[in-house]
């Protein structure tokens, strides 16, 4: 088990020093918005149904939804503003 995690560390290692700036940032994207979709679903959305405590007048469930809408937010803002200064190469 170990030998393995070691290789895909290795892996992922080659992978992003190989990326350019805007290959690493549409990658970053990406993760986010897989791991925003994976706290909406089943597995993640377990641990905040409850409808008490009550944040902001929402239920847990809820605010939880609209963390993850905003957290979506700040990464496709991001992903904006790492592409906005560089030229398109036609």
């Amino acid at each position: 088990m170990g030998e393995v995690s070691s290789m895909i560390i290795f892996a992922l290692k080659t992978l992003l020093q190989n990326m350019t700036k805007k290959g690493l940032s549409r990658w970053i994207f990406g993760v986010v918005m897989g791991l925003i979709t994976l706290f909406l679903i089943w597995p993640g959305y377990l641990l905040f149904s409850a409808a008490e405590p009550l944040i902001l007048g929402f239920p847990l469930s809820f605010a939880w939804v609209i963390f993850c809408t905003l957290l979506g937010f700040v990464a496709l803002l991001g992903l904006y503003l790492s592409d906005r200064g560089e030229t398109k190469d036609l």
